[in-house]
């Protein structure tokens, strides 16, 4: 037996679960499965819940623009939106430009307010360089 080999059985290692003894790679951190999804699952659980509604509402806006892009929507009315669930009150981030509307994204998806009623659909960066460019 190597010294290696010997080195690796010789240190316990302790699951950061349930504290059984870990046999097997040396990075392991968990006995089994169950136990790595249960610490995950209570790390996660710790979160804010406030943090988990605002995550909820970005990632429902993001998914109502996703579906209306892959379906060839480029522009809807806010109304319409708003019966899908969309939240305009919550996006990731806005990029302001000299003397055009705002652009709100969610997350890589965003959308830009053409008027009161109406908005247009940004499915990535590509739609914002496309937009600057015509700017230009």
């Amino acid at each position: 037996m190597s010294s290696a080999e010997t080195s690796t059985r010789s240190t316990k290692r302790a699951c950061s679960e349930c504290g059984t003894v870990i046999n097997g790679r040396t990075d392991k951190k968990f006995c089994s499965d169950y136990c790595r999804a249960s610490f995950h699952n209570k790390k996660k659980g710790e979160e804010s819940p406030v943090l988990k509604e605002v995550l909820m509402i970005l990632r429902k806006n993001r998914s109502i623009l996703q579906d209306l892009i892959e379906c060839g929507n480029r522009t809807i009315s806010k109304a319409r939106l708003i019966l899908k669930g969309f939240a305009f009150d919550f996006n990731t981030h806005q990029i302001v430009q000299s003397n055009r509307n705002p652009l709100y994204f969610c997350f890589e998806y965003g959308y830009q307010n053409v008027n009161d009623e109406v908005v247009l659909l940004l499915d990535n960066e590509s739609s914002l360089q496309e937009m600057t460019s015509q700017g230009s």
